[in-house]
């Protein structure tokens, strides 16, 4: 029976109030077997959702009006793209509940939307972490030396902060992404050469984020993992599920678009189990 090999993408979706993990995600993940999800995983979920998230809640927790710390987010730069725009969604979707929140209140009803939504937010969040680390019929494995997946943290004034107090890895240890990646370089030069500028029948090797990869691991291979630069570690990415994927197992993920393609350089084959069947 062919074994489960859980990506970022469906971590979070799993994690998330409402979705449809207990419905198809539980189900695949207790059919296929074993069903694992690396530390690697929640790595990434904390450099990227939960970040998002809290900064979102201290935003508002920050500013005496929902409305500056709406503004302030508005007025980031494009360049933070996807953080920009994740931040608006939670704080849209957080001020609409506070607003149709039913019940009567003496406080005034700035004051009164601003706490409902820190409440909100902060309930979301802590939730979201909680489920990540022990969803229903999963194994986390390859622990990260540099970044432990621990509970979050409030800080005096009343922000929420990462696990460790932050959203990255410590930065006085190596990387031990590239610790678990170097000890298959096979695996690793097959990816770097398949993603290499030119190369024909491949969709994805143009992206971004692509490029970016094919950088880090040439930087692993040719730097060995003492003196990894830890400033690539995300840029691993798609490449670290590919490669980190055990025998016998499927990369499982929401977005096959990108990871079936180097799967699919290593004999190996990404699966979601959220789509229409």
């Amino acid at each position: 029976m062919t074994g489960s090999f859980i990506d970022t993408t469906l971590v979070v979706a799993a994690s998330t109030a409402g979705s449809e993990w207990s419905a198809k995600a539980e189900q695949h993940a207790r059919a296929f077997t074993p069903s694992q999800i690396p530390h690697y995983a929640l790595r990434e979920m904390s450099a990227g959702v939960l970040h998002i998230l809290c900064a979102a809640h201290n935003r508002v927790r920050q500013e005496k009006d929902t409305g500056r710390a709406i503004t302030s987010v508005l007025n980031l730069p494009p360049i933070t793209g996807r953080t920009r725009e994740g931040q608006l969604r939670a704080l849209a979707k957080s001020l609409s509940e506070a607003l149709n929140y039913p019940g009567i209140s003496t406080e005034p009803m700035a004051l009164e939307v601003r706490r409902k939504m820190c409440h909100d937010l902060s309930l979301q969040i802590v939730r979201q972490w909680k489920r990540a680390r022990s969803l229903p019929a999963t194994a986390l494995v390859q622990p990260l030396g540099c970044f432990g997946a621990s509970d979050l943290t409030l800080d005096a004034d009343g922000l929420i902060e990462g696990p460790g107090r932050r959203f990255g890895c410590r930065p006085e240890m190596r990387c031990a992404a590239a610790g678990y990646l170097s000890d298959k370089p096979e695996e690793l030069e097959k990816i770097v050469a398949f993603l290499r500028p030119g190369k024909e029948n491949n969709p994805v090797k143009d992206k971004p984020e692509m490029v970016r990869a094919r950088a880090a691991l040439k930087e692993l291979i040719h730097a060995g993992p003492a003196k990894f630069n830890k400033r690539y570690c995300r840029a691993l990415g798609d490449s670290y599920f590919a490669v980190m994927c055990p025998p016998g197992s499927n990369v499982i993920t929401t977005n096959t678009r990108d990871h079936q393609p180097l799967c699919a350089a290593l004999g190996k084959q990404a699966i979601n189990p959220l789509a229409p069947s």
